[in-house]
């Protein structure tokens, strides 16, 4: 993805964001609201958005966008082995011929020193629940 789509907090995440993300998808789709569903602050900062856009029903209207941590020590514990960056390019690199289920990447972006932003498709959209898969689900919270 040539445009910058990194942001560092939940604030960044508006509606000329995400239509950077859906140009790259859509060309005639626009984004009119950005909707933030959930916030959860761990090792990254893992947030569902609710993004609504007049576009195909192939493009998702729930993502899952994962940042670097917004707690400190966490951002430090990660940062020196890179962890976000590594799966951003895990992502870019080596999910496409895997034969397993897991969600879209929508955009994934990293700059060494800059940060780093994942969007994957958001499993919940689809009828699955976070941590599970659909089909074989053992934590109870499957269909």
């Amino acid at each position: 993805m040539k445009q910058n789509i990194i942001v560092y907090k939940p604030s960044g995440l508006t509606v000329a964001w995400a239509q950077r993300i859906v140009d790259h998808h859509s060309t005639d789709t626009i984004v009119s609201r950005v909707d933030i569903a959930s916030i959860d602050i761990g090792t990254t900062t893992r947030i569902r958005l609710i993004v609504e856009h007049n576009g195909p029903e192939t493009l998702p209207r729930r993502w899952f966008v994962k940042l670097p941590s917004m707690a400190w020590r966490a951002r430090w514990i990660t940062a020196l082995p890179r962890l976000l960056h590594t799966e951003v390019r895990f992502y870019n690199e080596f999910t496409e011929p895997l034969p397993i289920s897991r969600p879209s990447i929508l955009a994934a972006q990293s700059k060494f020193g800059r940060g780093s932003t994942l969007v994957l498709t958001d499993v919940t959209e689809f009828g699955a629940s976070p941590g599970c898969s659909k089909t074989n689900c053992r934590c109870g919270r499957g269909s």
